[in-house]
């Protein structure tokens, strides 16, 4: 449904054009992420919602992907802009 703009994403992401905010990189240090694990859930993940911010009006997505720990799935939230801000960062827990 979002493929372009995951396909956006993902160039930017293999180019290095993107940002961690500090609540990204808190939850990463928090919940034992690396950036390994961060670029692989983007890569192999598929855009699984879009929010719009109630801030400023912008969309963001919602990707969920593997990580690189065995059978772990991890979700990333992000807006696409110039460049990519990566808002935070979970383990997706299944259900």
């Amino acid at each position: 449904m979002y493929s372009a703009v995951l396909q956006r994403v993902r160039q930017k992401v293999r180019a290095g054009i993107y940002h961690l905010t500090q609540h990204a990189i808190e939850e990463m240090n928090h919940d034992d992420f690396f950036v390994e694990d961060l670029e692989h859930g983007i890569f192999s993940g598929k855009i699984t919602e879009r929010q719009k911010d109630l801030v400023t009006g912008e969309w963001k997505y919602v990707i969920i992907g593997n990580s690189t720990q065995k059978h772990k799935q991890i979700g990333v939230v992000l807006k696409e802009k110039h460049n990519v801000i990566i808002i935070t960062v979970f383990w997706k827990v299944s259900k």
